[in-house]
């Protein structure tokens, strides 16, 4: 609360429920998240989204060329794969 009300004011209340989630000790996780290694190419992100014979597509926070590391970013790639899996059902 004190950064919450540094930024707000005084005046801001306590929240009335929060939601802590256990990312950082989840046994497939360990909260890890993706990062531009050095060396890392422009289109790298790029290449781990593409999909596999249009039969396996791929989508989270890492297939994000802009808003890696980010909830935006994996929501943003789930709909895209989505949307690609309905095109390709249409073309069958």
């Amino acid at each position: 609360m004190v950064q919450l009300r540094n930024m707000f004011g005084n005046s801001t209340v306590l929240p009335g429920k929060v939601i802590v989630t256990k990312w950082n000790t989840d046994n497939f996780t360990k909260g890890a998240y993706s990062f531009n290694a050095v060396g890392m190419k422009k289109n790298d992100r790029k290449i781990l989204a593409k999909p596999v014979k249009k039969k396996l597509y791929f989508a989270g926070e890492a297939t994000h060329h802009k808003y890696f590391q980010t909830t935006n970013g994996a929501y943003l790639t789930g709909k895209s794969a989505a949307q690609k899996v309905l095109d390709a059902r249409k073309e069958d």
